[in-house]
């Protein structure tokens, strides 16, 4: 079968993204004057001010091959961007990654301060729970989904992850194995990545093989984003990755990097990637159309910010 080209690809994605993106702002419109303008301000610009919207689109684009209507998908889209907005917000603060910048322009705390973003942060993480509860009681099946997600974003999922990623600042790389630093970004990065490929899958009540097809695929991809993020970090400007570049290094953190080295993490991507492309085969042996989801794997392994 043929496969979209990366240019094609490419087109698709931003005209997918700004539809997305138009569809977000509807469900957290501006503030009417008064005691919340500020907060919602704050969130607004957490959540809308950039990004690329990976999870999100991924999460529709898999409820297409499963043929849910749009929806049935949105409320879980918009729920996972929100917890990953909010998840930013205070990943930039000065007590965890302290960041000025997120997405080519200021930090959430740098331009509402902290204790407004750590609140628009909490607002937004609130804002998502809201929308999955809202859709527990349409079937068992959205109920499972709204699960899943909840436990992605939660103390066993991304929380979990940042937490061990914020015990391991200033450890020495060389006490790290890939065995440690692949289960912690399974974690802080998979698992939300997890939560776009599964969520939808659950929602349509998917055969459980397929389902468990998805989140090795999803796993994989969160490995390969994450790796990415290592490699851009080493490889490429404040400007062009929209945040202070090389901070993983001056500030000491574990990554695919700095423990194993830019040669061995640009191997163990190419790696993840084969695998990966080995579980789209498969997935499309099962009759499912996943032609978008390709393009998704080349571009997650080859992004530039």
């Amino acid at each position: 079968m043929s496969r979209m080209s990366e240019k094609t690809f490419a087109e698709a994605l931003e005209k997918d993204r700004a539809g997305f993106n138009a569809k977000l702002e509807s469900l957290l419109p501006m503030a009417e004057d008064g005691p919340f303008t500020t907060l919602r301000g704050a969130m607004r610009y957490a959540l809308l001010g950039g990004g690329k919207r990976v999870r999100g689109l991924i999460l529709l684009q898999v409820g297409k091959i499963f043929e849910l209507s749009e929806s049935e998908s949105l409320p879980y889209a918009a729920a996972l961007e929100m917890i990953h907005a909010s998840s930013l917000v205070h990943d930039d603060l000065p007590a965890l990654d302290n960041d000025d910048f997120r997405r080519g322009q200021a930090s959430c705390h740098k331009a509402f301060g902290e204790g407004q973003a750590i609140l628009a942060g909490d607002a937004l993480l609130n804002m998502a729970m809201e929308l999955l509860i809202a859709e527990c009681h349409k079937s068992e099946q959205a109920s499972a989904a709204s699960a899943y997600m909840a436990g992605a974003a939660g103390q066993k999922g991304m929380l979990g992850g940042q937490s061990l990623d914020l015990l391991a600042v200033g450890k020495e790389p060389e006490s790290f194995s890939l065995e440690e630093l692949t289960d912690l970004q399974k974690l802080k990065t998979g698992k939300l990545l997890q939560a776009a490929y599964v969520c939808p899958a659950l929602r349509a009540g998917a055969d459980k093989n397929i389902v468990h097809d998805l989140q090795d695929l999803a796993e994989n991809s969160g490995l390969c984003f994450q790796i990415r993020d290592d490699l851009l970090d080493e490889e490429a400007g404040t400007a062009e990755l929209g945040k202070t570049a090389g901070k993983d290094r001056r500030d000491s953190k574990i990554t695919f990097v700095t423990v194993f080295g830019r040669k061995a993490a640009e191997q163990r991507l190419a790696e993840l990637e084969e695998t990966n492309v080995k579980i789209l085969a498969s997935l499309e042996g099962k009759g499912l159309h996943i032609d978008w989801l390709y393009g998704m794997q080349r571009w997650l392994s080859s992004r530039r910010n």
